[in-house]
């Protein structure tokens, strides 16, 4: 396959994926406040069977162009330290997500278990979705930097 139809069908991944965490948004159901529990089941949860094949896609799709155009192996150690700032900060922003979903249902839904209609969203976001990518890309970034180093010292 050549590197552009790659770079398409992650593209394209990229914004199923987008699509597939929206739609989890809008199935899960919103614990409001003096309101009873809902006991529609959790029509979110169907939408992981999507979303996590997809999204593994998408990151295979990532690790093949990153590493078919060596895209970091001439660059400095800026990208691994840019992906580690965006990192940590995705991974903020998805713990106070996660907290504020937490405290809504605080005590409300202990017999459903951790994986609930109320909670699809804690693990199906966009932050979880750019903790994966960031992820990745860091360890791309170093890795590849890693063996551009190790090749230049060996010539």
């Amino acid at each position: 396959m050549s590197t552009k139809t790659v770079a398409i069908c992650t593209a394209v991944l990229f914004a199923l994926n987008l699509i597939a965490i929206q739609a989890t948004d809008i199935f899960t159901i919103k614990m409001r406040p003096g309101r009873g529990i809902s006991g529609n089941g959790n029509p979110g949860l169907l939408l992981w069977f999507w979303e996590i094949p997809l999204y593994l896609l998408l990151l295979a799709g990532i690790v093949y162009l990153v590493v078919k155009t060596k895209f970091f192996a001439r660059r400095g150690f800026f990208y691994p330290f840019f992906f580690l700032i965006l990192l940590l900060a995705s991974g903020y922003l998805q713990n106070g997500h996660a907290h504020r979903i937490l405290l809504s249902i605080d005590g409300k839904i202990d017999e459903f278990g951790a994986i609930n209609q109320y909670t699809n969203t804690i693990y199906i976001n966009y932050y979880s979705f750019l903790i994966g990518i960031f992820t990745l890309l860091m360890i791309l970034s170093c890795a590849q930097i890693l063996m551009a180093r190790s090749l230049r010292r060996r010539r």
